[in-house]
């Protein structure tokens, strides 16, 4: 598909190539050259407070927690009472 380089350098994306990537305002990409070739690829901008959730320190830690509920080590409440009535057994 033809596109034309307008001024400040912006490109119009197809509308097609937007409905069928579920793209939409405000998204980011990150944009490489590769072989004389210019690649799109979205990306996910994380606040960075935020970032240390998707770390693999985070993730490790995450994943013994859910075991650990799962093997039944660790016990959930749906309220406090439920809570008091757990830690009295």
């Amino acid at each position: 598909m033809l596109v034309e380089l307008k001024d400040r350098s912006q490109v119009t994306i197809p509308k097609e190539f937007v409905k069928k990537l579920k793209m939409e305002r405000h998204d980011y990409f990150e944009v490489e050259e590769k072989s004389g070739k210019l690649i799109f690829s979205p990306v996910t901008v994380v606040p960075k407070e935020q970032e240390w959730y998707l770390s693999k320190e985070w993730q490790d830690i995450k994943k013994e927690v859910d075991e650990d509920i799962k093997a039944g080590k660790i016990n959930q409440a749906e309220n406090v009472e439920d809570l008091i009535k757990k830690l009295e057994r």
